[in-house]
C-alpha cells in the first residue's frame, strides 16, 4: 500500500511518509475504520420510497437508469426523447 503513496510523490520518501501520516490522521479524525459498524442509515425509509427497486442499474453516462428515474419522478418523462 505504501507503494501508491511513493508513486504519487514521484518516489520521494519524505513526502510519501508525510502523505501516509496525513492519511492515518484523516482516518482517525473521521472514524473511517468504524464506518461499517457505526453508520446508521436514517434516511432509509425515504430512500426506499423514492427508489423501491434500489439503484443497481446505470445508463451509458453512468447515472441512474432513465427508466428508474422516470418511474419515480414522472416529470422527467419529458426528457425521455433526449436520452434514448
Amino acid at each position: 500500500m505504501l507503494r501508491r503513496f511513493l508513486k504519487a510523490r514521484q518516489w520521494d520518501v519524505a513526502s510519501a511518509q508525510q502523505m501516509w501520516m496525513d492519511m492515518l490522521e484523516f482516518r482517525a479524525l473521521n472514524n473511517v475504520d468504524r464506518i461499517l459498524t457505526d453508520f446508521h442509515f436514517t434516511e432509509r425509509e425515504a430512500f426506499l420510497d423514492a427508489y423501491p427497486h434500489g439503484l443497481h442499474k446505470v445508463d451509458r453516462k453512468v447515472g441512474p437508469g432513465r427508466d428508474s428515474v422516470c418511474s419515480v419522478w414522472p416529470e422527467y418523462e419529458a426528457f425521455s426523447d433526449a436520452y434514448p
